[in-house]
């Protein structure tokens, strides 16, 4: 019917045939996606003690149900979980897994304008080539699944590798063999959307019925939750019912670019639709400033806040840090750093930095380090501070580059120029007076604790107050404790404490926990029970034995074990909006909840309310 309507135009025979070839073309190939898993809670399950601990085989099963035609099926991190994706290496070594598969040509579609009518604010996905015109993918999309804590990070940065393929992003809240838990379905609508030719070439998060751009989701809470009022997310959607659960991930303006329906069809906005086909056409022209490349290796960038409280301390350690850094880096600094009775100072020791070095500190609010730009106040501070460190690791963009890179709409990071956020934080002088604030972001070094804490000692506490350090991350997975299994860690920490006890845990692990059928699950209370019977300890002591194992395993967990020993306390909040419900539902939870580490139970913005 199509092509009739298009014989009656002027656009001729020739026309019609170069159209039937692209149809033709599209209807005949049978996509298969490339499948990778990399850890999180979609690759763990539940153990008889209820908390959720990495497992290979989890991994094994997700690949072994996906198609017998699927071309690649890859495990990058056989026992990753959240947090191990916190450290740079490993978001280097994932970019470079993807590159290496989703590294092909692109075939661009003829050059063909014919639209019928006008069409609503979403279409159905099979409807796209008769209104828009993307560059079409030479082989299949990838589906990629991660733990949700640092999903926005890790797919975001993949977006600025400019990779010719569809990346899909998927995670769940809950283990797949957990009641209720939305890993299957959240994998299958990942697969069919990167299984679909027409999915224009791009980067998204699929979670629930939602699909999102990369460079514009946040997580908004740990889990599905119901809610008929709230500020930010609403039920009018056309794939959301009265009392339906929301989705715990968000687009910025709770505008997701597509959404499947009841019958798993795939519709897109035409609002992204129309901003996205300038966006493709654009970098696959000659002139595109940023090209393809197959691996990226992220720069450090900090995400620091900053308000008219915050002491003048956290930028001099800030400057300190990025000026001993030997490699291009950067800050993200967040929050109302005008309203700071410093700011001119801030401004003139920012300026003082060395350029040709490639430090780069920027703000999303409008201030003399943004004016000149006309993006950069209208991306959300995390999307940001990714943006960034993607660009500087880029080795084919210079100094001079990045800066100009950061405000053009590289990977759709502007969909909208209404939309800006600002950060909802509100941290009160009270809490100055006794605390320090930390935002946790990839390759965080214990650097910025042991900085906290020297700042706390130069503080004058209250009597009978407790001098506190605030990281807000959203779940453990924002706490970088480094890429090693359970096992690893244990012997690690170990060795350093008593190699004669390490080499006897080591054999009693082998012989008798793994194989003892009533604690077969390699858990951290099954450990502790363990090792317990292995020293004839109390279990007081135990505990210590095992903390101060944890602690020698990995540089910020001994910072943040030294900070609670010196009597501060440290606590663990979320993006603002929700809070933690337990942080021991996980293995690293578990270890930070026996160094100490504690959850703020209430959201962070009501935590400092009470101040």
């Amino acid at each position: 019917n199509y092509l009739d309507k298009i014989s009656e135009t002027e656009k001729g025979t020739e026309q019609i045939e170069s159209l039937k070839l692209i149809f033709e073309d599209w209807l005949s190939e049978k996509y298969h996606p490339d499948v990778f898993t990399t850890g999180g809670t979609i690759n763990t399950h539940l153990t008889k003690d209820g908390s959720r601990i990495p497992d290979k085989q989890v991994q094994k099963k997700i690949l072994s149900n996906t198609d017998d035609d699927t071309r690649k099926k890859v495990i990058v991190y056989e026992h990753a979980i959240d947090s191990s994706n916190q450290n740079l290496y490993t978001q280097e070594k994932l970019m470079n897994e993807l590159g290496k598969v989703a590294f092909e040509d692109v075939k661009s579609l003829e050059d063909i304008e014919i639209t019928f009518e006008k069409p609503g604010k979403y279409i159905s996905i099979d409807k796209i080539p008769y209104y828009f015109n993307f560059p079409k993918p030479a082989g299949p999309g990838t589906v990629i699944t991660h733990g949700t804590d640092t999903l926005v990070e890790n797919a975001a940065l993949s977006s600025y590798m400019m990779l010719p393929k569809t990346l899909v992003w998927t995670g769940s809240w809950a283990s797949p063999d957990e009641p209720y838990s939305d890993a299957t379905s959240n994998i299958e609508k990942a697969k069919i959307l990167a299984n679909n030719s027409l999915t224009p070439i791009g980067v998204y998060i699929v979670i629930g019925d939602e699909i999102h751009l990369a460079t514009r989701t946040k997580k908004i809470n740990t889990h599905p939750w119901i809610s008929k009022s709230h500020r930010s997310y609403s039920n009018k959607k056309p794939w959301r019912k009265d009392n339906d659960y929301l989705s715990y991930f968000g687009s910025m303006d709770d505008e997701p670019v597509g959404y499947f329906d009841k019958f798993q069809q795939i519709f897109f906005s035409t609002k992204f639709l129309k901003t996205w086909e300038e966006i493709l056409f654009k970098r696959f022209d000659n002139y595109f400033p940023l090209k393809k490349i197959k691996g990226l290796k992220p720069a450090y960038v900090e995400h620091v806040y900053i308000n008219e409280h915050t002491p003048r301390e956290v930028l001099r350690n800030l400057l300190d840090r990025l000026s001993s850094n030997n490699e291009r880096c950067g800050a993200i600094i967040d929050g109302n750093i005008t309203g700071n009775p410093n700011f001119n100072d801030f401004l003139e020791a920012i300026y003082s930095m060395d350029k040709d070095k490639g430090i780069f500190i920027i703000t999303p609010s409008k201030t003399k380090l943004s004016m000149a730009y006309k993006n950069i106040h209208l991306i959300a501070p995390v999307q940001l501070r990714i943006k960034l460190s993607a660009l500087m690791g880029r080795q084919d963009v210079s100094n001079n580059s990045v800066m100009l890179l950061l405000d053009e709409n590289l990977s759709g990071e502007v969909l909208d120029k209404e939309i800006s956020e600002i950060s909802p934080l509100s941290i009160p002088r009270k809490f100055y007076e006794k605390g320090e604030f930390i935002i946790a972001f990839p390759g965080m070094t214990r650097k910025i604790i042991d900085d906290a804490v020297n700042n706390i000692k130069n503080k004058i506490i209250p009597e009978g107050q407790t001098p506190i350090i605030f990281i807000n991350g959203f779940g453990d997975g924002h706490i970088p404790i480094g890429y090693m299994n359970i096992e690893e860690r244990l012997i690690n920490g170990f060795q350093s404490i008593d190699s004669e006890l390490a080499n006897k845990l080591i054999e009693s692990i082998k012989n008798e926990l793994l194989n003892n059928s009533e604690q077969n699950e390699f858990s951290i209370n099954n450990i502790l029970k363990h090792l317990q019977k292995l020293t004839n300890n109390s279990e007081n002591q135990t505990k210590q034995l095992l903390k101060k194992a944890f602690m020698n395993s990995n540089e910020i967990l001994a910072s943040l074990g030294n900070a609670i020993e010196k009597g501060i306390e440290v606590l663990m909040g979320t993006k603002v909006e929700f809070a933690i419900p337990d942080l021991s539902a996980y293995e690293i939870g578990t270890i930070l909840n026996l160094i100490g580490v504690k959850p703020i139970i209430v959201t962070t913005n009501k935590y400092f309310e009470d101040f």
